[in-house]
């Protein structure tokens, strides 16, 4: 395709070049002046052919030519290479090294079935952490002995694009693409699958998998690059409690980020989970959604929202434990996660290194316990970080306390005693408790 693009804009140049010697020939016999005589015998309708208006209209189709060539979009195919996972929550990885001429990410299509793999996600990084071609790199989760083990990434990690729950394909808006190879920071795409289901690549099916990305590139450099922060926590989830999980952290770079995707992630307990900027004290939504729902990135609530340094990035997952045990954050699926996914653009073609927010999480760690708490304003958050947008469900922290009997004192302390006194485990009581209603 690109050697006939190549080709009809050579010809198309060719031709515009020879009705330019005709219009000066034609403007040479009527002035009388001498010319290219070679091409005097056209006749009147191949003359005609030199008006000016003609020549415009081809000129800007051999320009159109052209620039539908330099921008030409390419598909790649990054798939696992024929993989055999034989035990459940295994990690794997696959590399791929990026040109020493930069290209320009600008659509994610997945290969995947949520049925088998519980996610998949896209790294960049300087070097990948494996020479292998395909890794164990599930470093807290099951390990496949038939793979070598390793980190995702050696050096510079950051995330490109996360899929799972079946989520479709994700189109950048236009103008803005994720910069790869080149003098980028992505030497190497490393893409991560965690598979939760392996059955059918046991005896008797033996079956083998190719899940994955095609990538759709360009080689047309972008005025806007994009890049991802990830906001997420630790913690616990104690039996028949609902708990709120929270991170925040200070952005301090210099670079104005301009959020138009976000994310949600959690596993089975996720009802909510919310991401917001705040500034000075006030609370913009960039986010929030049933994490139960196709986990794709969705456009943000606030168009044109921007974030700028000083701002506090914040995020809440809302989680709910009708079971008989505590859950904790963790690899495999009966696990949990907390996460909140911004996918930004900056102007320019160079990103802040500043790319995750992570805290401790329950029952150590909450908004109350921020550094800079004070410029939360937290008696101006939004009263609906907790709700679920699609069906209005609004959901209390209830937290399963255990506590010493007729202890009535327990219940007027300060949080951080209350979380103290969850990890002692005496007696089992209930308690509802709302913080937010202290501030």
């Amino acid at each position: 395709m690109s050697a006939f693009i190549c080709s009809f804009s050579l010809t198309c140049f060719h031709l515009l070049f020879i009705l330019l010697l005709l219009q000066y020939n034609a403007y040479s016999l009527n002035t009388g002046r001498k010319t290219f005589h070679f091409i005097a015998s056209f006749t009147r309708s191949q003359m005609m052919a030199t008006h000016p208006s003609f020549i415009f209209i081809l000129s800007l189709i051999c320009s159109t030519v052209v620039t539908q060539s330099a921008s030409k979009m390419e598909e790649f195919h990054f798939l696992m290479p024929q993989v055999r996972p034989t035990k459940p929550d295994t990690y794997l990885c696959h590399t791929l090294k990026m040109n020493p001429t930069a290209d320009y990410i600008v659509g994610f299509r997945p290969h995947a079935n949520m049925q088998t793999s519980h996610h998949v996600l896209l790294y960049g990084c300087g070097e990948p952490g494996s020479e292998k071609v395909v890794w164990n790199c599930g470093e807290m989760a099951t390990k496949d002995t038939q793979y070598v083990s390793g980190p995702t990434c050696k050096s510079s990690p950051s995330i490109l694009y996360a899929w799972a729950m079946d989520a479709p394909k994700l189109d950048l808006p236009k103008g803005v693409a994720f910069k790869v190879g080149g003098n980028s920071d992505v030497q190497y795409l490393v893409m991560q699958i965690h598979y939760k289901n392996v059955e059918k690549f046991l005896p008797p099916q033996n079956q083998t998998d190719s899940s994955g990305l095609t990538l759709l590139t360009t080689k047309e450099k972008t005025k806007r690059t994009a890049g991802v922060y990830l906001l997420g926590t630790d913690g616990v989830i104690p039996r028949h409690s609902t708990v709120y999980m929270e991170t925040a952290c200070l952005y301090y770079n210099k670079f104005v980020l301009h959020p138009f995707a976000y994310r949600t992630h959690t596993h089975k307990l996720g009802k909510v989970v919310s991401g917001y900027v705040i500034h000075n004290g006030k609370w913009k939504e960039i986010g929030r959604k049933n994490p139960q729902l196709p986990q794709m990135f969705y456009n943000v609530t606030n168009p044109g929202l921007t974030i700028n340094q000083g701002d506090i990035l914040a995020a809440r997952c809302t989680m709910k434990n009708d079971g008989t045990k505590d859950v904790y954050i963790g690899a495999t699926h009966d696990d949990e996660m907390c996460n909140f996914y911004v996918m930004y653009y900056v102007d320019g073609d160079e990103l802040p290194h500043q790319k995750y927010c992570f805290s401790q999480g329950p029952l150590n760690w909450n908004w109350r316990d921020f550094y800079f708490h004070r410029r939360l304003q937290l008696a101006q958050a939004p009263n609906t970080i907790s709700v679920e947008p699609e069906t209005g469900t609004m959901y209390q922290q209830s937290i399963l306390v255990d506590l010493p009997m007729n202890d009535k004192s327990d219940f007027s302390r300060k949080e951080q005693t209350l979380y103290n006194l969850l990890s002692q485990q005496k007696v089992k009581k209930t308690v509802a408790y709302d913080y937010l209603a202290d501030y």
